[in-house]
């Protein structure tokens, strides 16, 4: 019996009792909980890391660009018009900076997309062009696709209506001065037309614009000191629905919202405000915002930074050279 006795003990401690396991499954919990934040941040640093590379990739190749045309590049017709292949860059090309930027980020293949077709051939081209996403301009950090839906309010000169578009998560900075270019001429033949009546951007303090940008001899303030592009603020639910107006078109269009920002407020965290902030850089990471200069450096920006001093660094002529953030 005692034998007995003492093997019927022994096969009770072989299980685990409720305790146990509430104990062991509440430490396990715990530990999660302190890893996850940690696993986290992580993610979070390897999103940054990128998002840097893709700034940089942005930075130096407008630096090419403007090597070869002496000029960085210009920003397009305005937001009712899509690229045109074959115009080359510059005044005659209704696509904006990133359109005329791809050749030189490794993407001259895109700018190929409906050359040497006419009519509704070149029409359909196009508006399969403005959906082919290229992962240099989405922010890693930022909810959401690269493709989205378009508002209702754009319709495209020289394209065919996309069901998505490419759309980007940064921008090319316009300056402090608000230039208000509208949508662009009705057709080719009026915008080439040299009596056509350009919205004036002669105003325009940052580095592109419609039809126009700087040359680096033009940015007297120092290339190191004046922003070049960067991030752009967008509004959450703007992530899945054309709900902000700065991000509800294509990357590949003329000068809009969508392609450009300006300094006059500083930059800002994405919030839930999709009316007024669409002329703000900003972005989707904790505290920061990351801009390119135009010596082609990229430098984390605080969403606390001195007013004044963003502004300072969209302007590339005023005069007032700052040295720190």
């Amino acid at each position: 019996m005692k034998l007995q006795s003492t093997g019927w003990h022994l096969r009770l401690r072989r299980a685990f009792t409720l305790v146990e396991l509430l104990v062991v499954l509440f430490i396990i919990g715990v530990l999660v909980g302190l890893l996850l934040p940690a696993v986290q941040s992580m993610r979070e640093a390897a999103r940054r890391m990128q998002c840097q590379n893709r700034l940089k990739q942005m930075a130096l190749g407008c630096l090419t660009f403007e090597s070869t045309y002496k000029q960085l590049p210009p920003n397009g017709w305005g937001y009712s018009w899509a690229p045109e292949p074959g115009r080359g860059v510059g005044t005659n090309q209704p696509g904006g900076w990133i359109y005329q930027l791809l050749p030189f980020v490794d993407q001259d293949n895109l700018t190929q997309v409906g050359e040497g077709t006419s009519g509704q051939a070149r029409a359909g081209a196009i508006k399969e062009m403005l959906s082919l996403p290229v992962s240099t301009f989405k922010c890693p950090s930022r909810p959401g696709s690269q493709l989205g839906p378009m508002s209702d309010d754009i319709v495209y000169v020289n394209a065919d209506r996309p069901e998505l578009i490419s759309r980007t998560d940064y921008a090319i900075n316009e300056g402090d001065y608000i230039t208000d270019t509208d949508a662009g001429p009705g057709s080719l033949a009026e915008g080439d037309n040299p009596y056509y009546s350009w919205t004036d951007v002669r105003k325009a303090s940052g580095v592109s614009w419609l039809r126009g940008s700087a040359r680096l001899s033009d940015i007297v303030d120092g290339t190191s000191h004046t922003y070049l592009c960067g991030e752009k603020h967008v509004a959450k639910n703007g992530y899945y629905e054309p709900e902000d107006r700065g991000y509800d078109g294509a990357m590949l269009s003329g000068v809009d919202l969508d392609t450009t920002r300006w300094t006059l407020r500083p930059p800002l965290r994405d919030t839930l405000d999709a009316y007024n902030h669409e002329r703000q850089f900003g972005s989707a990471h904790g505290a920061i915002c990351y801009m390119a200069m135009c010596d082609g450096h990229v430098q984390a920006v605080s969403f606390t930074v001195d007013p004044q001093v963003h502004q300072i660094r969209g302007s590339r002529h005023d005069g007032r050279v700052i040295t720190g953030f």
